[in-house]
């Protein structure tokens, strides 16, 4: 259709090329000129042997084509066509041949197109399937040189397209034109079916350059769907319809002529255009056959100017020009593509900085909804008799914070025992009549956890005289109630650095106000609920590990519920849960504010938070199943002295206290609780649960089961779409064979649409991982100066960086091709600068008084390497940190002090080594006494066949104690208190080397122990070597004793430390006054010379 060339005189020639400049000049729209009128159609390089050449003994291709193969005859059919096709193009094409169900079409592609016979409508229009019949019967449907309407629904492996025509607007074209024009000049729209009423002609413009003008046919009507049997049968009336009336006809070749007009030109072919030309035509009065003379074809494309400028001034210049189709583009696809694309209208990055706006506040806003929404504190008149009430479980709060710090063996928790008791026999006073309310203060003998998992692997933790509260509720007319409990569970004591009241007067005042509800509702149980107020859980989980094995009611338990608290406030959630499934279940169903998350399970089970709860005890030594709830809001204040009353957020004694209320009364209502606990010993791992909530609204459990194989079903398809898209849709087969498709710009719709969900689901996830990850930074370094002082800042930077690339696979492929990269990148790097300089300044300090860093001050006296009884022992004030990084700013107050900074003197506190910190010997003889040295003192050392050394350990006046026994030399031990043996003989787990024994009491412990040691038989033979080598013999025995005493020196450096500085405390770090102690092995030396010497038999030196 380019080569019309009608032949312009002088004049016709100027005005043409004259329009033509004109045309360029002009912003174009939708419909752009190109840069040449004329346009030849590319025609196959004629070559022997049908484009193949005999190079060598080798078919060498000479054409750019497809690779054809008839018996052994092999030929290159060379690419004709410019049309690049694309999944949901809507095309027109002629069949050219009919295969076993299935036609082939041509559609100006270098590839045939396949219409399968099971991807249109049958003739009769019922979905059915496709039976022989209707194979037999294709030939009436459509046959060669047929014209079809259909849709690209994808591509094969050999680069064919795959066709489809199920909807009615699709199938044979009749009473009509096929025009062919180059498929650049038709633009991808939404509507490409036309309906010209005043012509009464559909025009349907084919993606594919295939355009059809025809008699307009209503939908549904389309009379060349009718097979043969079906055209017998059609009246008179009815026949007269398949001859197109003489003035439609007209029309039809009016139209068609006006498209070939606009071809010719080279203009792209929109039906407006089309519109215009015919109608320009017609009101010039010229007839059909002289629209393709010269002055018609001069007068469109100065029309055409008109028609630009007018739309140009509609728009006001606000579109850069579109790609306009041109001779050389024809000639150069790879250019043709590139200006297309450099012509493309760009999205500012405006639009891209809002879209970032959105996306953040929307992260925070699912982060507040997720975790930070809390209801409404209830006073007592509010929540009823049978209620929660936040209001009345504060004061209980209130009043254990105001004792101030109270750890294991300290007057404080004496009180607070007590003031636990007299709350819980209040209780039991106000109780329904129905209900038996039991109150115990139970007092546990000594003992010993063995615990070898977390942190516990290689130490041994024992206990004496520890103190809880027991309150068991009951429905009094039901005895068999009493053999099926629920355990309620939290801790009284804390550290020595804080009050407490987020760990964990708030789980100790929400367990009295739930004890106080339940009372009222019991003598409808099922169950029996106990609920349990103890101590020593700071010092190891002593206290659940003393009542689990100790108290009477312990066989009586079937489920556990831990209630703790790595932070303050906030929302409490399920962290260990997933070995009850039905728990979850239940939870779920009556929870009225569900939170709950699995990958918190996770985290804390893999050891990336060194922390430990009464639930390990519960799990591990009872066998019980349960669940674990946890206070994580500002985790950075955990253990330090920010642990405070007004840092806890109203609402979140109401949530647990709701949460838990519903769930207590639900299970010990059931009579299912037994039955539940059969199943769940009887099942496997895969009866694990994985649970989570949404936006805490609803809750999500389904078991290890179905996660497995869902979870796998999602990898496997994603695998296998990534992999079919690789092999078919990008032709990694048949690479040559592919189309080349242009990339297209992603809708911001489609973006906004696609992130709602993953942000709903994950963002508030990952904003409260970053503040868990912010908070354990500042208790990081368990050996202070162990971690690099950049470790925290990579690892949180890492994780930021991570979530981010995460989503930037997904956002930046809307970013392409939008001009916005340049903009972004910029951003980016600004936001970073702003970043450091906000930190680096001062702007925003790392640390304020609430969220302080952990810094602890500790009078050591060291008898260390003083192995005679009238040497002196050393003193000294040590400053150590476990957030990572030097102390130097905090010594900028300290410099009166006379500390001294470094890595050069490295302190071993038995349970952990300081490996950077700094220490002062001023004013440090004061505070303490040599009757409160500790002792290690060698009773008796015997050899036989096995040798044998008993050690009095005296701690003196404390009753909190670690002791570490070197595990290269001793190959077992024994303790004994009382002639009570405390640890046996037996399998113990050691960590580099040595097996460390903490202990920790009340005021009545013991401080008096005998330890039996047994060594390996090589042990005096090494030794000799290490001596004979001039080496320091080892350690023995390593000990250091606590005294919860704060002495002057270390009140005054206290004092003069920043206000964003506090003391932290674990179970391993020592109180503010610690002696140290060792036994060394030249002892063993020493007795086995004289025994050389001297004995002949084996002997005993007492």
């Amino acid at each position: 259709m380019r080569d019309l060339q009608p032949s312009l005189n002088q004049t016709q020639r100027v005005r043409l090329q004259s329009a033509l400049r004109q045309l360029h000049s002009l912003p174009s729209s939708s419909s752009s000129s190109s840069s040449s009128p004329f346009l030849p159609s590319p025609s196959p390089i004629p070559s022997k042997g049908h484009g193949t050449l005999d190079c060598d003994g080798e078919v060498v291709a000479t054409l750019c084509g497809v690779v054809e193969r008839v018996n052994k005859l092999v030929y290159v059919r060379a690419l004709r066509a410019r049309y690049k096709p694309e999944v949901g193009d809507i095309i027109v094409g002629r069949v050219i041949e009919i295969a076993p169900k299935r036609w082939r079409l041509e559609i100006n592609f270098s590839q045939v197109a396949v219409l399968m016979l099971s991807s249109m409508n049958l003739p009769d229009g019922i979905q059915r399937r496709r039976t022989a019949v209707d194979e037999l019967n294709m030939r009436s449907i459509f046959e060669e040189n047929d014209v079809i309407c259909a849709e690209v629904r994808g591509f094969q492996h050999d680069g064919s397209l795959h066709l489809q025509a199920r909807s009615q607007k699709y199938g044979k074209l009749e009473r009509g034109q096929l025009l062919t024009v180059p498929a650049y000049l038709v633009k991808r729209r939404k509507q490409h079916f036309h309906h010209l009423e005043q012509y009464g002609v559909d025009l349907i413009i084919g993606c594919n350059g295939f355009i059809w003008v025809g008699e307009h046919v209503e939908a549904g009507e389309n009379v060349g769907m009718l097979v043969e049997d079906q055209k017998k049968t059609l009246t008179a009336e009815e026949e007269s319809w398949s001859f197109t009336p003489l003035e439609t006809r007209k029309h039809i070749c009016r139209i068609a002529n006006a498209i070939r007009l606009l071809s010719a030109l080279g203009f792209t072919l929109t039906v407006e255009a089309v519109v215009d030309t015919a109608e320009a035509s017609l009101a010039s009065n010229i007839e059909i056959n002289d629209m393709l003379g010269a002055e018609f074809f001069v007068q469109t494309a100065e029309r055409e100017v008109q028609r630009q400028a007018s739309m140009v001034r509609k728009k006001g210049m606000s579109k850069k020009p579109e790609a306009s189709t041109s001779e050389s583009s024809a000639a150069h696809d790879g250019k043709f593509n590139s200006n297309e694309h450099d012509k493309q209208p760009r999205r500012s990055a405006f639009l891209w900085l809002a879209l970032f706006v959105i996306l953040l506040n929307g992260s925070w806003a699912v982060h507040h909804i997720q975790f930070e929404s809390l209801p409404i504190p209830l006073n007592a008149e509010q929540s009823g008799k049978r209620g929660f009430s936040e209001v009345s479980a504060v004061k209980h709060v209130k009043y254990l914070t105001s004792l101030g710090p109270h750890p294991v063996g300290s007057d404080a928790l004496d009180i607070a025992i007590q003031y636990v008791f007299a709350a819980s026999e209040k209780i039991k006073k106000t109780a329904h009549w129905e209900v038996d309310v039991q109150v115990e203060l139970f007092h546990a003998t000594t003992g010993a956890n063995h615990l070898v998992s977390g942190l516990f692997k290689g130490k041994t933790l024992v206990y004496s005289d520890l103190k809880h509260v027991v309150l068991r509720i009951v429905p009094k007319y039901l005895p068999q109630a009493e053999e099926n409990v629920i355990l309620v569970s939290s801790h009284i004591d804390t550290v020595f650095s804080t009050e407490g009241a987020g760990d964990c007067s708030s789980c100790v005042a929400v367990m009295l106000e739930l004890a106080r509800g339940v009372s009222q509702w019991a003598h409808g149980f099922k169950s029996g609920v106990i609920f349990l107020f103890n101590t020593g859980e700071e010092e190891g989980l002593n206290g659940a590990h003393s009542f689990i094995t100790q108290h009477p009611w312990r066989d009586t338990i079937r489920f556990a519920i831990d209630l703790e608290a790595m932070g303050i406030g906030g929302k409490s959630s399920i962290f260990q849960g997933g070995s009850a499934p039905w728990a979850l279940e239940n939870f779920a169903a009556v929870s009225k504010y569900p939170s709950a998350q699995i990958f918190a399970q996770d985290l804390f089970l893999s050891g990336a938070i060194k922390s430990a709860t009464d639930f390990q005890i519960y799990q591990e030594v009872a066998g019980l199943p349960g669940l674990d709830f946890a206070y994580i809001d500002a985790t950075a204040v955990y253990h330090t002295k920010n642990d405070k009353l007004k840092f806890l957020k109203p609402g979140s004694l109401q949530h647990l206290g709701e949460n838990m209320l519903a769930f207590l009364l639900h299970t010990a209502m059931s009579s299912k609780l037994q039955k539940d606990m059969e199943l769940e010993k009887g099942g496997t791992d895969h009866n694990q649960a994985i649970y989570f909530d949404v936006l805490g609204m609803y809750m999500v459990v389904y078991s290890q089961r179905l996660a497995t194989m869902l979870h796998n079903s999602v990898i496997f398809q994603g695998l296998l779409l990534w992999t079919t898209s690789l092999l078919m849709g990008d032709g990694l087969m048949e690479a040559t064979l592919s189309p080349a498709r242009s990339p297209k710009k992603l809708k911001v719709a489609t973006v906004i649409l696609g992130m709602a969900v993953p942000v709903m689901s994950s963002a508030g996830v990952v904003v409260r991982l970053v503040g868990i990850i912010v908070g354990s930074i500042v208790r990081l370094d368990r050996n202070p100066g162990n971690v690099p002082d950049w470790f925290g800042n990579v690892g949180l930077g890492v994780f930021i960086a991570l979530v981010v690339c995460l989503m930037f696979v997904y956002i930046l492929s809307y970013i392409h091709l939008s001009g916005a990269k340049g903009p972004l990148v910029i951003l980016t790097c600004a936001l970073l600068a702003l970043s450091l300089a906000a930190v680096s300044t001062g702007i925003v300090p790392a640390f304020t008084e609430d969220i302080a860093r952990a810094v602890n001050v500790v009078h050591v006296v060291d008898t260390t390497g003083k192995y005679n009884e009238n040497q002196e022992p050393s003193s000294y004030i040590s400053l150590f940190s476990n957030t990572p990084g030097k102390l130097t700013t905090e010594l900028e107050n300290l410099k009166d002090e006379e500390f001294s900074c470094g890595r050069n003197n490295t302190l071993d506190f038995v349970t952990f080594t300081v490996k950077y910190g700094c220490w002062s010997s001023k004013d440090s003889k004061v505070g303490w006494s040599k009757s409160e040295v500790p002792v290690l003192q060698v009773e008796r050392d015997s050899i036989t066949d096995v040798r044998e050394t008993r050690v009095l350990i005296d701690t003196k006046s404390s009753t909190r104690w670690a002791l570490a026994i070197n595990k290269e030399e001793i190959r077992d031990f024994s303790i004994q208190v009382d002639s009570k043996e405390l640890i046996p003989v037996g399998e113990k787990s050691m960590v580099d080397g040595w097996h460390i024994i903490q202990f920790s009491g009340g005021k009545d412990s013991p401080t008096k122990f005998q330890l039996n040691l047994f060594w390996f038989a090589d042990a005096t033979h090494r030794s000799q070597e290490t001596d004979e080598e001039g080496e320091d013999p080892p350690l023995l025995l390593k000990l250091r004793t606590d005294v919860n005493r704060v002495t002057p020196i270390t009140a005054r450096v206290l004092e003069k430390l920043p206000p964003w500085c506090s003391p932290f405390g674990k179970s391993t770090s020592p109180h503010t006054l610690a002696f140290l102690a060792a036994l060394p092995s030249i002892f063993r030396l020493l007795v086995s010379f004289y025994l050389f010497v001297s004995c002949n038999e084996p002997c005993t030196i007492n």
